[in-house]
């Protein structure tokens, strides 16, 4: 399992931050890191082919469930204390439909393929 887990949802009620109140929050499985805090340190670790083969095993598991992350970026590649991978943040996720997929209309524009923001753009660029 290569995707982060959810645990639970809760409400919040808490007498002194009303602000607050009735706003959900999800439980998460805790993560040490992310895998944008190690490229800052590093933009090179040697750990790269081990990670990037986790990365694909997290996207093999998600595809194969019928999903598609929408917004795969380095501070969405959470790392673990045991230093595995966890893909995280499905605010974007879109279900399959066959071959293709929603395209999410907002997502982190350094990480968006260029077919997306660009439509016009067909195999031959």
């Amino acid at each position: 399992p290569r995707l982060i887990r959810m645990y639970d949802t809760l409400t919040v009620d808490d007498p002194d931050h009303p602000e607050l109140d009735g706003a959900t929050v999800i439980v998460l499985e805790r993560a040490e890191g992310s895998l944008d805090a190690v490229l800052t340190h590093d933009p090179k670790p040697e750990s790269a082919p081990a990670l990037l083969a986790q990365i694909c095993e997290g996207l093999h598991q998600l595809h194969h469930a019928g999903w598609i992350h929408g917004d795969l970026k380095p501070a969405n590649v959470l790392l673990m204390k045991d230093h595995s991978v966890r893909l995280a943040d499905f605010n974007m996720a879109a279900e399959l439909q066959g071959t293709h997929a929603y395209a999410p209309a907002f997502a982190t524009p350094d990480y968006t393929p260029p077919e997306l923001q660009w439509p016009e753009i067909d195999e031959r660029g």
